[in-house]
């Protein structure tokens, strides 16, 4: 998956469609969160600086035991690569929405007119468009799979 966003044009040179196609799999990818998670993100609980980027979840998710709560999501800047730095990435997409979103507060919006806040629904498929688009083959692996293979990437690297 990585290989493939490489190939992607720089930020900047991205369609809105493309350019939340990669958001999205870099926040699965990077986060190891539910769906869900990242339907709640907020820009109103976001902080975007040039080298890192915060979200703070002002909703209770549902898998999380009573009485617990999502950390704080932060995604540092990858100086290393910039066609996989997720902070370019989110600084981009804020700019280019800002002016379509009017009064949505949600971070992802769907790429069409009204550019309305997406549902769970859609970021799901905008996720398995990516992977089919990748070469991977949506039958065996889904949307939730972003999960379990970032999580155990991070796992093999320790």
């Amino acid at each position: 998956m990585l290989e493939f966003l490489r190939r992607f044009e720089h930020v900047r040179k991205l369609s809105l469609k493309e350019l939340s196609w990669k958001l999205i799999i870099l926040l699965m990818l990077l986060s190891g969160q539910r769906i869900q998670t990242i339907h709640l993100l907020d820009i109103r609980y976001m902080t975007l600086t040039e080298s890192s980027c915060s979200f703070s979840i002002s909703k209770p998710v549902t898998q999380t035991r009573p009485g617990t709560h999502v950390h704080d999501l932060v995604f540092q800047a990858y100086l290393k690569d910039p066609r996989l730095c997720i902070v370019e990435c989110l600084q981009e997409y804020d700019t280019g929405t800002k002016p379509l979103r009017g009064e949505e507060t949600q971070l992802l919006v769907s790429f069409v007119k009204p550019h309305k806040a997406v549902s769970k629904d859609t970021i799901g498929r905008w996720v398995k468009s990516v992977l089919a688009i990748a070469g991977i083959d949506t039958n065996q692996f889904g949307a939730h799979s972003t999960r379990s293979a970032s999580t155990s990437a991070a796992k093999s690297l320790v």
